[in-house]
Order: C-alpha cells, then structure tokens, then sequence
C-alpha cells in the first residue's frame, strides 16, 4: 500500500516538473552570437518580448537584432502583407524562418515580413475574434 502511494507521488512530481520545463523551451538567437532560452510570449511593434525564470521581468529585444528563432509555443503569426498563420517558427538562415502549421505544413518567410506574434493555445476559442461597429446618423 505505500509503494501505491509513492508511484502516485513520483508520478504527480514527475509531471510537474515536466509542465515546468514546458514553458522553457524556446530559444532566441542574436546577432552577436548570443542566445536566450526562454518563453517567447508576444512580438509587436518590433519589440519581441521573452520570460526567462532567471529574470523577475521579461527581457524585450528589437526583432531586428534577432537572427534565429526556434519555438515548441505555438503562435498566431501575422506576416506584413496580413497572412495569418497559426503554428511554430524554426529558423533556417540568419534572414529566412519557417512556420509549422497544423499538419505541419511548412511555410518559407523572411524575418522582416513577420510583424505579430501571439502565444495562443491550440483551441478554436484563442483563434475567434469578433468585433461589433456601430454608427450614428444624426438627420
């Protein structure tokens, strides 16, 4: 009976450290060589916001200064002409990025042709927006 409850025990640690370690796991590579591993949470307005557990506050990089990026987040990304994709970036080159769709479908783009990045879940819920204009006319 107390090995029953040592497997449940080991088992529960187990995953909470595996949970842990999950949000860990992108990596953010510059052009001086350096690298950062981290959570890669948001890019706007070229700023690309990173948590690191070493870190109390995020550390925000210039998306320029950025020459690889390699994600396991999965994200809602927004390329320059509007294209939308949802999936991974894996860098190929210091200018050239692949997104990984669902089923995987790789798409080929330029660092400087993604201008948004947003951490999103892979539920229908992160992917649906509305929004409701209303106007007035005064006669």
């Amino acid at each position: 009976m107390y090995s029953k409850y040592l497997n449940r025990i080991f088992l529960l640690g187990l995953f909470a450290v595996s949970f842990n370690l999950s949000a860990q796991v992108d990596t953010v590579f510059f052009i001086t060589g350096d690298f950062l591993i981290g959570e890669v949470k948001k890019l706007e307005k070229n700023l690309l916001e990173v948590g690191t557990k070493y870190s109390d506050s995020d550390f925000i990089i210039e998306w320029d200064k950025v020459t690889g990026i390699r994600t396991q987040s999965q994200f809602m990304i927004a390329q320059r002409n509007g294209v939308k994709y949802y999936g991974r970036l894996y860098s190929l080159s210091d200018s050239a990025v692949q997104i990984l769709t669902s089923p995987m479908t790789p798409v080929i783009t330029r660092f400087e042709d993604i201008v948004f990045l947003e951490a999103y879940d892979d539920k229908f819920k992160d992917r649906f927006s509305a929004s409701i204009d209303v106007d007035y006319l005064s006669r």
